[in-house]
């Protein structure tokens, strides 16, 4: 479903006052940050990265950026960016399809997911990018959620772990943990401190009208995560819209 008109007029008010008020800002890694009501680039020394066209290559061939008309058949993508360490972009994307007339045909589902991802390419990052993968299984062995979901026998490595977790989260398709959860991390401020968490992942095909953020906080040190840092708080997600290119069967 949509977000309701007036909403997201609001978001995208916001999103242009942010804009108008600071158009550019140095980030992490040296990174500058221009945000635009539709767009947010990663700029630095002739390299770029557009959230808009990560986007754009997430949708099925055959779509592109507009809005659709009384037919339907819509993809609506809102990207959150939530942080950066190093070269390493955390984005909160939430995903979905409104189907209609239209060739190809879309199903009425939704998804949202953490990306993680290397800049400037926009390929997949691994939480094994930004911590060895033995202080990855430390920390998720030190976490609540994850010792009341192993058990008194957590495995004993990373891969091990995470089959162990796949299995006893299968019951639960809005809080999931697999082997694709090393690429659904973020940083998130906690009493002014950036803490590492990862993602549940949410696989159920639907999603209600205000999806929620939701992660394990695990306990790793600041000084251990690549530098330096960036957090986001309260930033509008990006609005795209895309539409079959050819409209009607």
């Amino acid at each position: 479903m949509r977000r309701p008109g007036l909403q997201q007029w609001l978001w995208s008010l916001a999103a242009l006052l942010m804009a108008a008020a600071m158009p550019s800002a140095q980030a992490a890694g040296g990174w500058v940050v221009h945000r635009t009501g539709s767009d947010m680039t990663f700029e630095r020394a002739g390299q770029r990265f557009s959230l808009a066209d990560y986007a754009a290559r997430r949708v099925p061939s055959g779509y592109m950026p507009g809005t659709a008309n009384e037919a339907g058949c819509e993809i609506d993508i809102e990207m959150t960016p939530l942080s950066l360490q190093g070269d390493l972009l955390s984005v909160w994307m939430v995903y979905r399809t409104q189907p209609g007339d239209c060739d190809p045909p879309l199903r009425n589902a939704g998804t949202q997911a953490v990306v993680a991802l290397h800049l400037p390419d926009g390929e997949p990052a691994s939480l094994t990018d930004a911590l060895p993968p033995d202080a990855v299984l430390r920390a998720l062995r030190g976490t609540e959620a994850v010792r009341s979901l192993a058990g008194t026998a957590p495995a004993a490595s990373l891969p091990a772990l995470l089959t162990q977790l796949d299995a006893a989260t299968r019951s639960r398709c809005d809080r999931r943990i697999t082997q694709a959860s090393l690429s659904q991390f973020y940083l998130a401020p906690d009493h002014g401190t950036p803490r590492l968490r990862l993602a549940w992942i949410n696989d159920c095909g639907q999603l209600g009208d205000e999806p929620a953020l939701d992660g394990i906080p695990l306990d790793v040190s600041a000084e251990a995560l690549p530098a330096p840092m960036k957090t986001w708080q309260g930033e509008p997600p990006l609005q795209l819209s895309f539409v079959p290119s050819s409209r009607g069967k």
